[in-house]
């Protein structure tokens, strides 16, 4: 019975940590001062979770759409080609079957590496002005895909065909949209907290 009792409270527990690590967080990095430049040079990371988790997920329906009405590929051709990154090249034959493994590995890739550059556009959003967010994502997004396609394809040329105005447009459309849904996010967020 002690057991039991022991494992419903770690339950409890391990349940209330990711709420606790957001208050952690959240009290860490964002002062609880207001004023004219209330948006900026402060860091909300719920927000930049949520954007990014959501904008990787429209960004690869659209790109997985894209390729398939444009270039007439399989549906499964991209998270293979993604899963390639952590399995290996040897994942990428046959590029039209669907492998529940490697499709979903190259899906957890996608969205760990949506959450890694979703963080790095929120530190970078800490000083831009509203009025410019949408700017500084579309040159992040840029950049992004010149690091991609440019830089990472010297460890997996896989990714070199993918040079295409598609895939420009697909970053850059991450990096607008990340950006605008950060920071309406964090605005929110904001408003919506109690004052101290």
């Amino acid at each position: 019975m002690a057991l039991v009792r022991m494992a419903q409270l770690n339950g409890g527990i391990l349940r209330a940590l990711p709420t606790m690590a957001v208050l952690h967080l959240r009290q860490r990095f964002i002062p609880t001062h207001t004023g004219a430049r209330a948006s900026e040079g402060v860091l909300d990371p719920s927000a930049a979770i949520i954007a990014a988790l959501a904008t990787g997920s429209v960004v690869l329906i659209a790109w997985i759409a894209c390729s398939m009405a444009i270039y007439d590929e399989p549906a499964w051709k991209l998270p293979r080609m993604m899963a390639a990154v952590v399995l290996g090249p040897g994942v990428l034959v046959p590029e039209d079957e669907l492998d529940v493994t490697i499709v979903a590995t190259g899906f957890v890739l996608h969205f760990a590496l949506a959450l890694t550059f979703g963080a790095v556009l929120a530190l970078v959003l800490r000083d831009v002005r509203d009025g410019l967010v949408a700017g500084a994502g579309a040159l992040f997004g840029l950049a992004l895909y010149a690091f991609d396609l440019y830089g990472l394809t010297a460890f997996f040329p896989w990714f070199a065909p993918l040079r295409t105005l598609d895939t420009l447009a697909a970053h850059v459309l991450f990096g607008i949209v990340a950006a605008t849904a950060y920071r309406d996010l964090a605005r929110t967020s904001r408003a919506a907290a109690p004052a101290a």
